[in-house]
């Protein structure tokens, strides 16, 4: 296999800074050829997740303790069963937020980089109301390439569920819908003034969406059990979940795909 090929996510996607409290848009990221190298080492990940959102015990076993003793930035686990996905989430760095551009979960430097939820959350994967998890499109499909593919609804309706983690809670999504996008276009949002401000801008990313599995405001049944001593959602919370990656079907030298994912609600 060639030298894989890092799919710059630049994110010239609007912060929107003085509505959403974000910090700064994300540096441009460049496409130059890299050679390959291992995305995640294996070390501090207990154990790999079991294939199948059907599972009864989809959640990789997690050492929290290891990791954020490596990487203080480590806030969570993203796993999508059968697609390739089953990666640490870091937190981006709020004086510096293109930092995991470059930069592995380790904190080594890295072209594959790693995937992070954007600054706007401050942190708060869990918390957050929108939880923006970006990250590469590599040519050799690792990291958030699979992402691409949430603008097909027979690839999106195979792997519907997005398992994440935090240290001591759980939480499933499932995917509603996807856009592709300009990279210039103010689409992010990762905080609301109200519910009714919340769901005005769910409805109007359904509005423009490239994919529809199912429109309805996020609710969702819970899809598996919840692993033993970890905390669900409150009940009657809501959250949504956003991937992000670049794409290449109309614009390739400026498209980001986004797929909008629910949270389970208890």
């Amino acid at each position: 296999m060639g030298p894989a090929k890092r799919r710059g996510i630049a994110f010239q996607l609007s912060c929107c800074a003085a509505a959403v409290g974000c910090a700064a848009a994300l540096a441009a990221a460049l496409c130059a050829p890299v050679a390959p190298v291992a995305p995640v080492a294996a070390g501090l990940a207990a154990a790999s997740a079991v294939e199948g959102a059907a599972s009864a015990h989809p959640w990789p076993e997690v050492d929290w303790a290891a990791w954020q003793s490596a990487n203080p930035d480590v806030v969570g686990w993203l796993t999508i069963p059968g697609a390739g996905i089953d990666q640490p989430i870091v937190a981006a760095r709020a004086d510096d937020p293109s930092f995991y551009l470059a930069h592995d979960a380790y904190g080594s430097p890295s072209p594959y980089g790693a995937v992070m939820l954007d600054a706007g959350c401050d942190g708060d994967l869990m918390g957050c109301q929108n939880a923006v998890l970006l990250g590469h499109h590599m040519d050799d499909g690792t990291m958030m390439a699979p992402v691409a593919s949430y603008g097909d609804a027979s690839w999106a309706s195979e792997h519907p569920v997005a398992y994440v983690q935090a240290p001591g809670e759980v939480r499933a999504f499932t995917v509603r819908f996807a856009e592709r996008i300009r990279g210039s276009e103010p689409a992010k949002r990762t905080s609301f003034a109200s519910q009714e401000d919340f769901e005005g801008w769910w409805s109007s990313r359904l509005e423009g969406a490239c994919m529809a599995l199912d429109g309805t405001p996020p609710r969702v049944m819970r899809p598996a059990p919840l692993p033993e001593g970890a905390a669900g959602p409150v009940p009657g919370a809501e959250q949504a979940l956003t991937l992000c990656t670049c794409s290449y079907t109309f614009a390739p030298a400026d498209e980001r795909t986004l797929a909008y994912f629910s949270a389970e609600v208890g």
